[in-house]
């Protein structure tokens, strides 16, 4: 359980904008934010889901000029 919150750990390896989504498993995009710029190295985040239903969804970092990075979590309520 992640109390309607996703694990979010971004770790950039270089400085940059970074955005982070959060999609269901159907492709739609549920949440997302722009975290702006920040520099390289491991930062924390959360974005609040406590509206939507339990379900697996995939976060998806993207860092300017670098491939995005996607990670799954499970929403139990």
């Amino acid at each position: 359980r992640f109390n309607h919150r996703p694990p979010a750990s971004p770790a950039p390896p270089a400085p940059g904008q970074v955005a982070l989504d959060v999609y269901d498993l159907l492709g739609r995009r549920d949440a997302g934010t722009t975290l702006g710029w920040q520099a390289a190295g491991a930062h924390e985040t959360s974005l609040s889901m406590e509206r939507h239903p339990a379900g697996s969804y995939v976060v998806r970092l993207t860092r300017e000029g670098q491939s995005p990075q996607f990670a799954r979590f499970v929403l139990s309520d």
